[in-house]
């Protein structure tokens, strides 16, 4: 019986320790069922909290995508801003430059219409419409440097130093001032300029106050001045009422512009069977004696135009001695003609100048001839053509050459515009190339704008 309570008794302690086991199970199986509820939380709290994550990310997705079309947009607008604003000041500028265009035109206008009111006095003037003080040469004294600019304008530059047709011009030098002479035009018969520079030149009232009774109506051609006997002497051309040929004359002043006054009774010189005299000079020998020089026209004959020279009287109104030919135009680009004559002596050398083709072509230009005295006889060099259509003018001629009171050797001559046929305006050039050939190159300065810089021997041409 004993045995049998052992053994009960041992096998209720060993439910008893199972029932314990059974209950630490159960009770580490609550736990863990409370741990696994609370992982299941836990895991659906993350991934609550990651679905939040994850829409917050597309949110933020969704605006960094807007915020970047946001801004580039406004890169588009400020790009397009921009653009606008080029296109707005483009048009400004043109707006601007056809302002500015405008009220160039209008300046050139103005300056156009006050030349031409300048013209319409002048005319009115010399038709006697009106009869004011100021007379033509006045007026167009008073609009010399509005119609220099006109021309400027309408015809670009060409250099011109007066805007007036002054044809066959002459120049003396009296003290300071520069007297031009020119053949029969706007300002009258014997146009008259003065200047104190030889660059800007002031209208005078025209020189010759009568035509004397020998001489028919008609054009007074290539006047020249001297100084003789204390006074003024013209020279000039006008046609014969007898022979109707061109024949010199003179007439006498005591200013250098006059009013000159003819009282001859007869012409001076005119060699009706050679076709006429006409372009008178004076020039004085190295002993001081004045000698006149012109052309006589034989090319209107069939001939040749051929120059000529002699010895004036000691009041300079009379020729003594015999008329010597110095020079006959038989070279081929002069065409027949040669006229316009200029005596100078250059260091030791007597140098004519002269013009050669015809007047009104582009062929026209001055020559030039070495000649073995004052009274010739004149040889022209291999090439004698001098100085032809150049830069904006044609057909230069009529060329007196004198010195400077700087001391340069200057030419005066006249040219048409370039592509116009509207008058001659009268051009001063330095001889620059035959200064540097046969004269010292030590030489006082023009005034400016003229000096030209010196140019190597043997180079031929007009600065």
């Amino acid at each position: 019986m004993v045995l049998v309570g052992v053994i009960v008794v041992a096998a209720l302690a060993g439910v008893a320790v199972s029932v314990r086991q059974l209950q630490d199970l159960e009770d580490r199986k609550e736990v863990a069922d409370a741990a696994v509820v609370s992982a299941h939380r836990s895991e659906a709290e993350f991934r609550a909290e990651a679905a939040d994550l994850e829409a917050l990310i597309v949110r933020l997705d969704d605006a960094s995508a807007e915020h970047l079309a946001t801004a580039e947009g406004i890169d588009t607008a400020v790009a397009d801003v921009l653009h606008l604003r080029a296109k707005v000041d483009d048009l400004t500028a043109q707006v601007d430059a056809q302002r500015a265009d405008r009220a160039q035109r209008q300046q050139a206008i103005d300056v156009l219409l006050g030349c031409r009111n300048t013209l319409d006095a002048a005319i009115a003037q010399l038709s006697g419409g009106h009869v004011a003080a100021l007379g033509a040469a006045g007026v167009l004294g008073q609009g010399a440097a509005r119609c220099q600019a006109a021309l400027d304008i309408a015809q670009g530059s060409t250099g011109a130093v007066h805007p007036y047709n002054f044809a066959d011009p002459s120049l003396l030098t009296v003290g300071d001032t520069y007297y031009a002479y020119a053949t029969e035009g706007p300002a009258g018969a014997i146009q008259v300029l003065s200047s104190k520079d030889a660059h800007h030149w002031t209208v005078r009232e025209r020189a010759l106050a009568n035509r004397p009774a020998w001489a028919k109506p008609g054009p007074i051609w290539a006047p020249s001045v001297h100084p003789i006997g204390g006074r003024y002497v013209l020279y000039y051309a006008t046609r014969s009422k007898v022979s109707a040929q061109q024949c010199i004359s003179t007439a006498v002043s005591s200013d250098p512009a006059g009013p000159f006054h003819d009282l001859s009774s007869v012409p001076l010189i005119c060699q009706d069977d050679l076709g006429g005299s006409i372009d008178p000079d004076v020039y004085l020998d190295q002993f001081g004696f004045a000698h006149l020089t012109w052309k006589s026209e034989g090319e209107t004959r069939g001939g040749v135009a051929k120059i000529w020279t002699q010895a004036l009287s000691a009041d300079g109104l009379a020729v003594n001695g015999f008329a010597k030919e110095i020079f006959a135009a038989d070279d081929g680009w002069e065409q027949k003609t040669a006229e316009n004559p200029s005596m100078v002596l250059l260091d030791g050398q007597w140098v004519l100048f002269y013009s050669g083709n015809r007047w009104n072509t582009e062929g026209y230009a001055v020559g030039y001839a070495l000649c073995d005295g004052p009274t010739g006889p004149c040889r022209r060099p291999a090439n004698s053509r001098l100085h032809g259509s150049s830069g904006g003018y044609v057909g230069p001629g009529g060329a007196d050459v004198f010195r400077s009171r700087g001391g340069r050797m200057l030419a005066l001559f006249a040219a048409w515009d370039k592509g116009k046929a509207r008058g001659r305006g009268v051009l001063l050039r330095w001889c620059g190339a035959l200064e540097g050939h046969l004269m010292p190159p030590e030489r006082g300065q023009l005034p400016e704008p003229l000096p030209s810089p010196p140019v190597s021997a043997g180079a031929r041409s007009w600065r």
